[in-house]
């Protein structure tokens, strides 16, 4: 965690479709023991903001913003309210999850579910070097109470010491699949030549 001091920016590649390419901004704060992830989409527009607290027994949520960017370009804020707060734990015996609620604008209240359990240790090769990585298997859950609707999808995630989340495979429940892969990190002055 202290190589993220400075902020680094991971490109999580989907090869099949470029506009499903994401990235995902990471910075550390040693003295609050605190995580930030800024992810962004493909065109460099920030769609979330999350803030975990790190300790001896893994993280938890404290704090999660959504952002949606219409067609005209008006940008929402979505202040989810942290309830369930589990993100990581670091024995991998037995799932966890983290939760969240929010009101929006023509939907109403909103919650938010992420159950993670730990599936198996595979090799993997990312960035042209071989890795040990974790494999956890995530099942994503959004239940609008106004139009009862639920939607779904599980995430394959995969992690390697020292480097963080390498891939992702996402598996939606209309079938579609989506692969992102680690392709590049970037500094935060490259970051700020991009945008």
């Amino acid at each position: 965690m202290s190589e993220l001091t400075e902020s680094k920016i991971y490109k999580y590649e989907c090869k099949l479709d470029s506009t499903k390419t994401e990235y995902w901004k990471l910075t550390s704060n040693l003295k609050n023991n605190t995580l930030i992830t800024e992810a962004f989409n493909f065109k460099y527009i920030q769609y979330e903001f999350f803030k975990e607290q790190l300790s001896d027994n893994g993280s938890e949520l404290l704090e999660f913003i959504s952002y949606r960017t219409s067609y005209n370009g008006q940008v929402d804020t979505i202040f989810n309210s942290p309830i369930e707060l589990d993100v990581f734990k670091w024995t991998t015996k037995t799932p966890y999850q983290y939760s969240s609620e929010s009101i929006e604008d023509g939907y109403g209240k909103m919650t938010f579910k992420k159950k993670r359990e730990f599936i198996n240790k595979e090799k993997m090769t990312i960035l042209g070097k071989e890795y040990n990585v974790l494999k956890f298997k995530g099942n994503y859950k959004t239940q609008i109470e106004k139009t009862n609707e639920t939607f779904e999808k599980n995430q394959f995630s995969y992690y390697a010491k020292g480097v963080g989340l390498v891939k992702m495979d996402k598996e939606y429940s209309n079938g579609r699949k989506i692969s992102l892969e680690l392709t590049e990190i970037l500094t935060d002055i490259e970051w700020k030549k991009r945008q």
